[in-house]
């Protein structure tokens, strides 16, 4: 079996089914002499963080016949997702008592945690725009304030020296 991407990208304008594919990386599918028949095209799955292209070409091949050390099992439930999870692994243990779950999840976390990284950036980014913010409003406003509080001495020296430019008697 197939995702809709792997259909797209290596079957554009036929149908995938009945095709046939092969991939290495130790697979007992990596030659065409020994290559898999498309027997059904399925939905994408994101197995990567949303931000990076998170649909890959996917090929499903029965367990039995090609597997990797480690497996994704996505299980859905109406309501708490938690609820399920003691009785997802009763049903793992009863096919493999020695078999161990790890990483358990819902998918609302794992999709929030794909974000983290860019939502810390943001906040960071946003935490020094701020602080540049009140930094350069405070130099202002303690730059203006001196000023405001010298501008009748500046007025008054302006009005002795006229002849002089009014720079010279410290206004602005």
């Amino acid at each position: 079996m197939i995702s809709e991407t792997a259909a797209r990208r290596f079957w554009p304008n036929e149908d995938p089914l009945g095709q046939r594919c092969w991939f290495g990386g130790g697979s007992d599918f990596d030659s065409p002499e020994r290559s898999a028949i498309v027997v059904g095209i399925v939905g994408d799955v994101v197995y990567a963080p949303l931000d990076q292209h998170p649909n890959f070409s996917s090929f499903y091949t029965p367990y039995s016949q090609f597997t990797y050390a480690s497996r994704m099992v996505f299980v859905r439930s109406a309501g708490d997702p938690w609820s399920v999870t003691s009785g997802v692994r009763k049903a793992v243990a009863s096919v493999d008592p020695d078999l161990a779950l790890r990483d358990v999840q819902p998918l609302t976390e794992v999709v929030s945690g794909s974000w983290a990284r860019h939502r810390f950036d943001a906040t960071l980014f946003g935490a020094f725009g701020l602080a540049a913010l009140l930094l350069s409003a405070s130099g202002i406003f303690a730059r203006c304030r001196t000023r405001w509080r010298a501008a009748p001495a500046n007025l008054a020296c302006a009005s002795l020296w006229a002849p002089m430019p009014p720079k010279c008697c410290g206004t602005w």
